[in-house]
């Protein structure tokens, strides 16, 4: 049992350090541009124990970007879904507003 334990603790600390990185990489790549933020600092940043753990958890610096790109369209997305859902089930939605939707989505998005 203790074993378990062990394993869900140790699977939570990872998903913390990879929920950590990617906060500290969006917030050092809108700071600084992606071309100017090293591993190095963005293990540093987020307080990884591990001077590795870009590598471990996306493959490098590229593969923290993609993850962060795919978080936010997966949150664009939901939003989206939503909207539309609720726009449905008013019954008498246009083209022109499902794309109202879409873009709204996207504008959420982009504000926080």
């Amino acid at each position: 049992m203790a074993a378990k334990k062990q394993v869900l603790s140790v699977r939570s600390d990872a998903a913390e350090t990879r929920r950590r990185l990617m906060q500290v990489g969006l917030e050092l790549f809108a700071k600084q541009g992606i071309d100017k933020v090293s591993v190095a600092a963005l293990n540093k940043a987020a307080g990884a124990s591990n001077n590795s753990a870009i590598h471990y958890h996306f493959g490098g610096i590229d593969g923290l970007i993609d993850a962060i790109l795919e978080e936010w369209e997966n949150r664009a997305v939901q939003s989206y879904v939503e909207l539309s859902a609720d726009l449905a089930e008013s019954g008498d939605a246009s083209l022109r507003d499902e794309v109202r939707c879409l873009v709204a989505a996207y504008a959420e998005m982009l504000s926080t």
